[in-house]
């Protein structure tokens, strides 16, 4: 049984900046392990882990996107893959 589950990307809302991070928590030990970074950053994206491989698609890669006075959240419908254990 796997003892272990992948927490990918995130926003840091101080500052409104989206996350590439990967971290692998151990259940049993309550650690986290810092994986190879995500090649864009997501935030409210989908994730699936197949053997080595993390799949992501969707999600906001840019918090800060300028709109006229404003900004708003952008959307990314592009998708990625890539090794978790490579660096």
């Amino acid at each position: 049984m796997r003892n272990y589950f992948y927490v990918t990307g995130g926003l840091n809302y101080n500052n409104h900046k989206v996350s590439d991070q990967c971290l692998e928590i151990n259940l049993d030990t309550k650690g986290a392990i810092t994986r190879t970074k995500m090649p864009e950053p997501r935030f409210g994206h989908a994730a699936i882990m197949v053997k080595e491989t993390m799949y992501v698609t969707g999600g906001i890669a840019d918090m800060m996107h300028p709109m006229g006075m404003r900004s708003v959240p952008m959307g990314s419908s592009s998708c990625f893959k890539y090794n978790l254990r490579t660096a």
